[in-house]
């Protein structure tokens, strides 16, 4: 059996790594050019913070991670002491037991101090606040005597307090024109249907303005395909092209109404001379000159001795 082969540094009985040296010695000679410590520590026996009274582990320097983190920011420690992480803080204010998040206080506790100078819990209404902190919306429930009583959300359209409702959300509102539609035509919307409104105006509720439609036709609706009119600069006729197509990246879009106009287009001798060399098809093929089947050069090659035409037609099954 071969012998195992070690660290060529006295007094390290390491497993060779390379250029004779062990897996460390070999970091420092490849760092600095030469061995600069011999001993090397043992990582299997645990080390701690150098500071007194301290049992966290070592993390750099001789240092734990916070008595390090002081250290690089001020270049010395300047509080020995550290709280334990495992016990568990509340917010400092009386009768307030939600978890601590910054300086002694909670998380509203601290937006009141950082926004007003002071805690304002005697000045606010809790019964206006919900379990989380959020503050909750006060309506009398819906009923066709008080049609307006509610709020307006971010998307513009009027919403009522009826938590009965199958469409309701988790805070008790549901859309009005719902609750409308529903109430005047005696019908019930599921959510595969929407309200759609005939003047376009959301807050306009009315009978005459509510009409039920599906999801699909409700966004088709309002979201039309926009043409405009292009004249052709071959043929001279008008013809309709998407908006957005004109829009697109490319000389020719919106100037032609079909691919034959296209064709016929006037070109410089220039360019035909640099369209007709592309498209030779010993420039694509080392072992064929010309198209096996036409046997001209006026298409690239494209593969098994065929151009690009004649490839289409026998193994995709297009005609021209």
């Amino acid at each position: 059996m071969k012998k195992l082969k070690i660290c060529k540094v006295k007094g390290c009985k390491r497993k060779h790594w390379s250029l004779d040296y062990c897996k460390s010695h070999y970091a420092q000679f490849k760092k600095y050019g030469k061995i600069k410590s011999v001993n090397i520590r043992d990582n299997t026996i645990p080390r701690f913070c150098i500071i007194n009274r301290c049992n966290l582990k070592y993390y750099a320097k001789g240092y734990c991670m916070a008595h390090y983190a002081q250290f690089k920011k001020h270049g010395k420690i300047k509080s020995i002491k550290i709280r334990d992480n495992t016990i568990p803080r509340f917010c400092s204010v009386k009768g307030c037991n939600n978890k601590h998040v910054s300086k002694g206080y909670c998380g509203r506790h601290y937006k009141q101090i950082n926004m007003f100078g002071r805690i304002r819990d005697d000045e606010i209404d809790r019964t206006k606040f919900n379990i989380k902190g959020g503050r909750l919306r006060i309506n009398n429930t819906w009923t066709p005597k008080n049609m307006n009583e509610g709020y307006i959300d971010a998307s513009g359209r009027f919403r009522v307090y009826l938590p009965t409702h199958p469409r309701a959300g988790k805070n008790g509102y549901v859309l009005r024109a719902i609750v409308h539609y529903e109430y005047f035509n005696n019908d019930t919307v599921t959510k595969e249907f929407n309200i759609h409104h005939e003047d376009k105006d959301r807050l306009n509720d009315s009978k005459e303005n509510l009409k039920k439609m599906t999801h699909s036709a409700h966004s088709k609706l309002h979201h039309k395909p926009v043409f405009t009119k292009m004249v052709c600069k071959i043929c001279k006729k008008e013809f309709k092209i998407l908006k957005w197509r004109t829009a697109e990246k490319g000389a020719n879009r919106g100037k032609y109404c079909s691919q034959d106009c296209f064709k016929k287009r006037i070109v410089s001798s220039k360019t035909r001379k640099k369209m007709s060399q592309s498209h030779k098809i010993n420039r694509g093929s080392m072992k064929h000159e010309f198209c096996i089947q036409c046997k001209s050069t006026k298409y690239k090659h494209i593969g098994k001795g065929l151009c690009n035409s004649c490839y289409q037609k026998k193994y995709r099954g297009v005609q021209n």
